[in-house]
Formats: structure tokens, sequence, C-alpha cells
């Protein structure tokens, strides 16, 4: 199975490194058409991680991560997935819905980077809500299931209510269980970092890349 989404997230988006300017192309198949490199919801995270990096420490998005980011949301809101790789039965009802959840963590995301001080204001805590409502659904017993530990970890980079918290966390180590903690175990440390952040009145707590920096 292609999981060059999950790779991706792991070896550069997680540890806040460099992508390669021509990653290596993969012929196997996701099953998820949109997640697969090249395609919109992997282009869209490729993109929302350059604006993030670019951010860097100010607490003030300049105009040009400004105008990146509308444009990254006005793609989200009218992108639709191809009526191409639907088949003769369709998408899959699984695989709507981690659109969904891609689509959700991606606007959370960018939502942070141009709000980095609003992680416990209403849109962020909707997108959280949205997102961990709908991880919720997601069968993680087949294979299609460990692509939720993205929309999981932006999930819980902001989820501060103690039920939401134990949603990730449960889910996290479900994850881990399958996959051997490959795919789990470090996005959860980080989620957890971002949980003792925010307790202590840290509002910025989401920002991973920052805090690998200063060492927090």
């Amino acid at each position: 199975m292609n999981t060059a989404i999950i790779d991706f997230f792991t070896t550069y988006i997680l540890p806040g490194r460099e992508p390669p300017s021509r990653p290596p192309p993969s012929s196997e198949d996701t099953h998820v058409p949109a997640l697969e490199r090249g395609e919109k919801l992997f282009d869209l995270l490729q993109r929302v991680y350059t604006l993030h990096r670019a951010s860097g420490e100010d607490s003030t998005p300049n105009a040009n991560a400004i105008s990146e980011a509308v444009q990254i949301w006005h793609e989200l809101d009218t992108w639709e997935p191809d009526s191409d790789d639907e088949g003769e039965e369709g998408l899959s009802p699984e695989t709507l819905l981690l659109y969904r959840l891609y689509k959700d963590a991606i606007f959370l995301w960018t939502y942070l980077i141009v709000h980095p001080d609003d992680v416990s204001g209403w849109k962020a805590q909707d997108a959280v809500r949205n997102i961990l409502s709908g991880v919720e659904e997601v069968q993680t017993e087949d294979e299609l299931g460990l692509f939720v530990v993205i929309p999981l970890f932006f999930g819980g980079l902001a989820a501060f209510l103690p039920e939401d918290r134990e949603i990730v966390g449960n889910k996290f180590e479900h994850l881990a269980r399958l996959s051997g903690g490959v795919e789990a175990r470090d996005p959860y440390s980080v989620v957890q970092r971002s949980w003792s952040l925010y307790d202590r009145g840290l509002q910025r707590c989401w920002d991973w890349l920052a805090h690998e920096q200063e060492g927090t």
C-alpha cells in the first residue's frame, strides 16, 4: 500500500526537516487517490508545511502568509474528489470520511499558523470537534485506518477537554498496537507535550516546530 503521505509526515513534518525538491515517486495504490503524491490533499498538506516553516516564530503573519492561507482555504472549500477516481461502485464511505478529516486537519493547521495564539478559540475548537468525531468513526483495523494518524495529530494538538484528550489517547494507543508504534508513538508524544504546555498557560502550545528549536 502507498503510504507516501504518512512517510512525508513522519520523515519531514514531524521532525521539521526540509523536504526534497523532487521526492521519489511511488507506483503503489493507496485506495485513497487524493492522498497520493501529486494529488490535491497531499499537495495542500505540503503547502501548509512550507507556510509553517516560513512563518517561523512570528507572532503576526505577514501579508504573503495570509494571502497563501486564504488561497489554501479557498482550494479546500472548493475541492471535490475527482469523479474519475470513483470507479463503478464510487468511493467508499471510509475514503470520503478520510478526505473530510484531512480537509478539517489542513484547515485547522492553516488557521493556527495565521492565528497562532487562538488555539482555544471557537474556530480552532470547532475544527477539533469535527476531527475527533470523524476519527471515532474510522475503522482502524484495516489498512485505510492508518491514514487517520495525520488528522488525529492535528486535532490532538488542540484537544484540551479531558474527554477529547481521552479520545485522542485511546486512538493513538490503538494505532500504535496495529502498526508496531512506527506511525503513532512519536506523534502522540508531540501531542502530549502540547497538552502540557497548554496546561502551563501557553497558547502557542501547538507549534511543535518552534518548541523543537527552543528545546521546550
